[in-house]
């Protein structure tokens, strides 16, 4: 479906479960010049698929997602992160404090739900900008 736009560099999927497949999702990161991937899906996405997207995803950027996924399927150049609805019962900080380009981070409404989230200047060197609302 995306597969000819090789320059493609900004890319959202908003709401509409059927657009989620595995086969459209796929096709449509086959740019290595994807800098930014918005996800947004009220019924969320597999895991698998979103790990795969991330890991096709070399160049990516910034990052607009539900889940977090585990650290090894960030691309290392992701420099922005923003979370809402994610409803995170373990601590997020323990993954994003291994992007080692995060500047900006965006924790949003019900992003996380659990008791506890440490957040250290020690192990967030590049991080410019930090947004916490409506947790």
């Amino acid at each position: 479906m995306f597969g000819k736009f090789k320059k493609l560099r900004v890319l959202s999927f908003e709401e509409g479960g059927e657009g989620y497949s595995r086969f459209k999702l796929s096709s449509a990161i086959a740019s290595d010049c994807l800098r930014s991937l918005s996800i947004w899906n009220d019924e969320g996405i597999d895991p698998k698929v979103l790990a795969h997207l991330l890991s096709s995803c070399v160049n990516l950027c910034e990052l607009m997602i539900e889940k977090l996924p585990d650290f090894h399927h960030f691309s290392s150049s992701t420099a922005y992160v923003h979370l809402i609805r994610c409803m995170l019962v373990e601590d997020p900080m323990p993954t994003l404090e291994k992007l080692p380009n995060l500047r900006v981070m965006e924790l949003y409404v019900y992003a996380f739900i659990g008791k506890e989230m440490v957040c250290s200047a020690l192990h967030l060197p590049k991080l410019e900008s930090l947004n916490l609302s409506g947790l």
